[in-house]
């Protein structure tokens, strides 16, 4: 019984500090970059470039993409991104393209 709960406590944990990132996320100006190399991810105190082959999970919720580059970090993507529906499909086109089938986990509709 201690497994499960302590396992759930983490997954629980890393759920609200991403709820925390995103809505931090709202208020900044940033700008993220998604091309053909990969993702770059700009604002005022970073600039940090992520090449495809780094990640090794992708996870889908309603409103934001997590991709995991390891077991307990993710770049958050909040979807609210995305200008149209036509960018959020060209995102997903890629992800497809560049992802491996396996990194994909359930979506979870909450």
């Amino acid at each position: 019984g201690f497994y499960f709960y302590n396992n759930y406590r983490v997954k629980r944990h890393y759920y609200n500090y991403g709820r925390k990132v995103y809505q931090q996320s709202q208020g900044e100006n940033s700008e993220m970059i998604i091309g053909e190399t990969g993702i770059t991810v700009k604002d005022e105190a970073t600039d940090a470039s992520y090449k495809w082959s780094a990640f090794i999970r992708k996870y889908e919720r309603n409103d934001v993409y997590y991709l995991y580059m390891s077991s307990n970090l993710a770049l958050i993507i909040p979807k609210r991104v995305f200008n149209s529906v036509t960018e959020r499909e060209s995102f997903e086109k890629m992800l497809a393209q560049y992802l491996p089938l396996q990194v994909d986990l359930p979506v979870v509709n909450k």
